[in-house]
């Protein structure tokens, strides 16, 4: 009788990543909630990207997810937003910290060397795609309680392959 068995370990590893990351956030999420910035950064420009959600191209396939968002200040003083499906898992989690001030382009980077910290991945059920090989955030509209603008990315996951997010927009309501 032949057995064939794929690698279990590499895969195990990953979809335990990528549920340690999405545990972390909702805690996270959860925990700091009831926080929230009293800032009264605003903007003037009124434009709606799309409505309360979030939406991208990723690998060519249109992908809309629900939304969640949260602007903290204090100590945490950040910018936290993602885009998730349930079925099939698809997750696409967003932070600036510490957090922007008003409308820009910020590149998605890894260092603090800028003066923040902007990151992102694409979550799915076997893989995380984490490491940012380009891309770059665009805020359009920011205060109180509304984020909205445009992203786009390319990222590796931890086993080699590459995913490609483009046309990506987001209209968030801040807690």
């Amino acid at each position: 009788m032949l057995v064939i068995r794929r690698p279990t370990n590499q895969l195990t590893n990953d979809m335990r990543q990528v549920l340690q990351s999405a545990v972390v956030l909702l805690v996270v999420a959860v925990i700091l909630g009831g926080c929230r910035s009293d800032s009264t950064s605003s903007n003037s420009n009124n434009n709606t990207t799309v409505s309360s959600g979030m939406t991208a191209t990723i690998n060519g396939k249109s992908w809309s997810g629900q939304v969640v968002g949260f602007r903290h200040a204090g100590p945490l003083n950040n910018l936290q937003f993602e885009g998730w499906v349930t079925t099939p898992f698809q997750q696409i989690p967003i932070g600036v910290s510490p957090t922007i001030k008003g409308p820009g382009t910020y590149p998605f980077v890894t260092n603090q060397s800028a003066g923040y910290v902007a990151s992102v991945s694409y979550n799915i059920t076997t893989a995380s795609y984490s490491q940012i090989i380009d891309g770059s955030l665009t805020i359009t509209v920011l205060t109180a309680t509304n984020v909205q603008g445009t992203f786009q990315f390319r990222a590796i996951s931890g086993m080699g392959d590459t995913v490609v997010v483009t046309n990506g927009q987001f209209n968030v309501p801040l807690s």
